[in-house]
């Protein structure tokens, strides 16, 4: 029997913001599982932004245990609460080749062609979200400025 792992993710860990994200991301990923019958044995949260790659060290600890072995398959409730960067999405990439699974509450991907390309494609709009986000706050803290 497959193991899966969950993994939730807010991008901050101030206590003022994403008060009930990642609480949310777990219910949704528990009646997910629950529902199509998928062993999960762990859940993982992360306080932390996904913009930059290698910098998540709960997800690096993720990528680790399914190469060696310790789980079959991560549960997340959508594509930019795991990826936000190329770089991790390389990792990623890489695992799904051979043979790890990435399974979405709000959206499949299978491994094939079509569904990595769909993949890739929502990891670019993540990127650029969150890219964008960056430049509008900049922006609104040099219009409070002036």
């Amino acid at each position: 029997m497959k193991k899966y792992i969950i993994y939730c993710r807010k991008s901050t860990s101030d206590p003022k913001h994403q008060l009930y994200s990642i609480a949310a991301q777990e219910k949704l990923c528990i009646e997910y599982a629950e529902r199509n019958g998928l062993n999960f044995v762990k859940i993982i949260k992360e306080e932390h932004s996904a913009k930059e790659s290698g910098k998540r060290q709960k997800f690096l600890k993720i990528i680790e245990d399914l190469k060696a072995g310790k789980y079959d398959a991560v549960i997340t409730h959508k594509v930019d609460r795991l990826l936000r960067s190329i770089g991790d999405y390389a990792r990623i990439d890489e695992l799904r080749s051979c043979g790890s699974e990435f399974v979405f509450v709000d959206g499949s991907y299978p491994n094939t062609p079509d569904g990595n390309m769909m993949l890739g494609i929502n990891v670019v709009f993540a990127k650029r979200y969150v890219e964008n986000l960056s430049l509008e706050v900049k922006k609104g803290y040099r219009e409070a400025m002036a």
